[in-house]
């Protein structure tokens, strides 16, 4: 029987478009329209630094569990998630806080049909703290960099979900033999089963 490995997932950027969701609530409660390109390099509590009250208005957002239950998963992830529970266990590892973990599984469910996974909120600033009660850890998908270097530095295979051409900085691109940059999570994932081993069911090399 083969040995179920966890896959470790990040929710907001990875899997769910937390900048579609502000995009579209700033629009509908202000009248105020935002394009991706204006969250770049910016806290989001202060994206607007002419406007206050929309600062004020995203900090209770994110206070709020409906305003996670209402985010939409990016395209393709649904499907794109099915072959990641074929090959292990699922938890995603967010920062979201830890008393709207339920409303997150409640979405997971109604957004992911056939696909089963658990939600663990972060320790402190680090998300790989919670590699230690997540045996089998072997692979991991986030949309953060300097999260994307905690995993490395645990020696877990890392896909970075983001444009190839954006400045990171802090991670040696092209000698870090365990990093993989993508668009998109389905283009990570695509790139992860590419290592399928021929004849294996459910096999990846890790």
């Amino acid at each position: 029987m083969l040995n179920r490995r966890t896959v470790i997932l990040d929710a907001d950027g990875t899997l769910y478009d937390l900048i579609g969701g502000l995009i579209r609530n700033i629009r509908n409660t202000f009248a105020y329209v935002l394009h991706r390109e204006d969250f770049k390099e910016r806290d989001l509590r202060n994206l607007v630094p002419d406007r206050p009250d929309i600062n004020q208005r995203i900090i209770k957002w994110f206070q709020d569990p409906h305003f996670y239950h209402g985010l939409e998963p990016f395209p393709g992830v649904a499907e794109a998630l099915l072959p990641l529970a074929e090959y292990g266990r699922l938890v995603v590892v967010t920062a979201r806080r830890r008393e709207y973990l339920r409303a997150s599984s409640l979405a997971a469910a109604r957004d992911f049909p056939g696909v089963t996974m658990t939600f663990e909120h972060r320790k402190g600033e680090s998300k790989a703290g919670v590699l230690a009660s997540l045996p089998g850890a072997c692979v991991a998908f986030d949309d953060d960099e300097d999260v994307a270097y905690q995993y490395l530095r645990r020696n877990l295979r890392t896909f970075l979900i983001g444009p190839p051409q954006a400045p990171y900085t802090k991670i040696p691109f092209g000698k870090h033999p365990k990093l993989t940059v993508c668009g998109t999570f389905p283009e990570a994932v695509e790139k992860f089963m590419a290592t399928r081993i021929p004849g294996v069911r459910s096999g990846i090399a890790s």
